[in-house]
């Protein structure tokens, strides 16, 4: 069985009256069985760093590094963290997918903004802290803890960005499906709690997905929805299947 604590270190917004800092991106810190992992690491060093030590998380006390994928804002403040950390300790084991550090940019009218992995500030020193393991397929990283690995099927709406694009092996681009997007699975007593990235696959993909791999109920989804863009009959197509499909599972969303 799994004893969990999860504490979201980075978001976009902050409880009133806490001295934490938000901005934009996600990450969480999840004490498990005696173990320590984040997921993701949000878009500043400053603010992530500032965060753990108002709430007495040191960045050394990290076991595993998971990515739900490579976009910026869940990737940037790597090489902060990283340098962050005692120079003497075992390389840090990092999962992610093989394209998370491909180029991915906002296209805005004739502006291109970098969306993508901090890949030109990680210097031979900073990735030798870490050691990758990249995958595609689901991999049980812990007793009961699953990374998805690549959602290929969606047969439900997907958060994928009109104006985020990725560069494709030939040099041409297209909007970013964001193959790479892949969520957490904690399977516990009362069923699998789902953490999400960003959820890019799309939240009711991730769902059946979960429930095809674990094979037993959702109990919880906590993280991003990337439904900001959906429509209102997007949203209420969602609220209605997580009741029908997937056992109305309780909804801590960002």
């Amino acid at each position: 069985m799994i004893i969990m604590r999860l504490t979201n270190l980075f978001s976009n917004k902050v409880l009133p009256h806490s001295d934490l800092e938000g901005g934009h991106g996600q990450s969480f810190f999840l004490e498990i069985n005696g173990k320590n992992l984040l997921l993701d690491v949000g878009a500043s060093g400053k603010k992530l760093l500032a965060n753990m030590s108002k709430l007495h998380i040191s960045v050394d006390s990290v076991q595993l590094l998971a990515f739900s994928h490579g976009h910026y804002d869940h990737s940037q403040a790597l090489p902060e963290f990283l340098a962050a950390r005692s120079s003497n300790l075992i390389p840090l084991p990092t999962y992610g997918h093989p394209a998370m550090e491909e180029k991915k940019y906002a296209k805005i009218a004739f502006l291109k903004k970098n969306l993508g992995f901090p890949s030109k500030k990680m210097t031979p020193e900073l990735r030798s802290r870490c050691e990758f393991h990249l995958q595609s397929e689901p991999l049980e990283i812990l007793s009961g803890v699953w990374l998805s690995g690549e959602i290929k099927e969606r047969p439900y709406h997907s958060g994928e960005e009109k104006m985020a694009m990725h560069l494709k092996d030939d040099g041409s681009s297209e909007i970013d499906p964001v193959k790479e997007d892949q969520s957490m699975y904690l399977r516990t007593s009362n069923g699998t709690v789902i953490v999400t990235g960003c959820a890019h696959a799309g939240l009711l993909n991730i769902c059946r997905n979960a429930k095809e791999l674990l094979k037993q109920p959702i109990h919880a989804i906590i993280g991003g929805s990337h439904m900001v863009r959906f429509t209102e009959e997007q949203v209420e197509e969602v609220a209605d299947v997580l009741k029908s499909d997937f056992d109305s599972p309780t909804l801590y969303l960002n």
